[in-house]
């Protein structure tokens, strides 16, 4: 986390943590080639468990944090200081992202298959079109923000945007078209989807960027504190507007004519996931944040730090609940051996660590950056 180039002590126990993250992970993800996905918890009635939600959340940090490219290129002040660092956190977000999907499908063959042979009439063959062409794009927007070619990076900050728009919207339909799971909201999951990753991807940018300077004991110049706190305030709206949708969400689904939907709703609003759903997601990552936000005293670098990083915990919380509250009603009923009346679900620990892999894997590619690449650079003055 540090462009110090010396390695001072704090530096050397970031990096053990990391390293030991990565072992950890290494070790799950040899542990499920060797053995296969029944090392993991998921089955017939759960076949996405917590890879895939961490997944979505990856995903969903990448397209939110993108957003700011888009503000740059549209000229708004400021932008041109967080740039550079957006565009870097979108990138390593998403190769994070690519790996959970890797792990998921269980063997890269597999995966190589879907790039090569994708099934168009399925949301998940366009997905990973679109992820390609993403990536692609956000690697370029960062090269020509790095060389300086500030014209042509315009051109790419809002076909990245656009491409991440379509990236995460696609997602969404991946979830919503799934017909036997009305928990996901059908056509209302990729508009739902959007709006989710700008409030991850503003609340990542923003925890980063605080966290940079307190690492390393940096003072902020007050035109970074304007930008972090203009930036808070989005995330507060953006959360403001998440509220919205989950209150109508819920409403509708408690109110779905389907018995099995309106059993999953239970099942998370009051049931055994309502610990998880009220205290992690709603509590945590939607009214913490949009009270430290909207009170002025608490609308600092350090306040709006607290609510981002809130916001994070809780929304990766909300990415757990909604991935297993879509599939904790059984299928197959009437079958004897699936357990009544909820699917059941644990995370195994090659599970976990494979999701611990992904999260080292992005603060240690982000820390390498930090320090090679000049995230921390004035990109322009706009």
């Amino acid at each position: 986390m540090t462009e110090n180039k010396t390695f001072n002590s704090r530096f050397i126990v970031w990096m053990v943590i990391l390293l030991a993250g990565l072992g950890l992970g290494i070790w799950g993800v040899v542990t499920t080639f060797l053995s296969g996905l029944q090392t993991w918890g998921i089955g017939d009635e759960v076949p996405w468990g917590i890879v895939t939600a961490s997944y979505v959340f990856f995903v969903a940090a990448s397209a939110g944090c993108i957003t700011v490219s888009l503000g740059h290129a549209l000229g708004i002040k400021g932008f041109d200081l967080i740039i550079k660092r957006g565009v870097f956190l979108a990138i390593i977000t998403m190769i994070a992202g690519g790996l959970l999907i890797v792990m998921h499908v269980g063997n890269p063959v597999n995966l190589w298959r879907l790039i090569t042979a994708p099934n168009f009439g399925s949301p998940l063959g366009w997905l990973v079109i679109f992820y390609l062409l993403y990536l692609i794009l956000l690697i370029i927007d960062f090269y020509l923000i790095h060389k300086k070619d500030f014209v042509k990076a315009r051109i790419f900050g809002i076909l990245a945007p656009l491409s991440a728009i379509t990236v995460h919207s696609t997602l969404g339909s991946v979830f919503g078209f799934a017909s036997v799971r009305h928990y996901y909201g059908g056509a209302f999951a990729p508009v739902y989807f959007i709006v989710i990753a700008v409030v991850i991807g503003t609340a990542l940018l923003l925890f980063v960027t605080n966290l940079h300077y307190k690492f390393n004991s940096k003072s902020m110049s007050s035109e970074m504190r304007s930008v972090i706190v203009s930036l808070g305030k989005f995330l507060g709206i953006a959360i403001g507007v998440l509220a919205i949708f989950v209150i109508w969400k819920n409403l509708t689904g408690l109110s779905n004519p389907d018995p099995s939907t309106v059993k999953a709703y239970q099942y998370m609003l009051a049931g055994p996931g309502a610990w998880w759903y009220w205290i992690l997601a709603i509590g945590l990552g939607l009214l913490a944040p949009l009270i430290l936000i909207i009170n002025r005293n608490t609308r600092t670098p350090n306040g709006i730090m607290l609510a981002s990083g809130l916001s994070i915990i809780g929304m990766l919380a909300a990415r757990f609940d909604f991935t297993i509250g879509g599939q904790v009603i059984p299928i197959f009923e009437d079958l004897q051996h699936i357990q009544q009346p909820w699917a059941d679900y644990a995370a195994t620990f090659t599970e976990v660590s494979i999701v611990v892999l992904a999260f080292s894997l992005t603060a240690l590619l982000y820390t390498w950056g930090s320090r090679k690449l000049a995230l921390e650079e004035v990109a322009e003055h706009v």
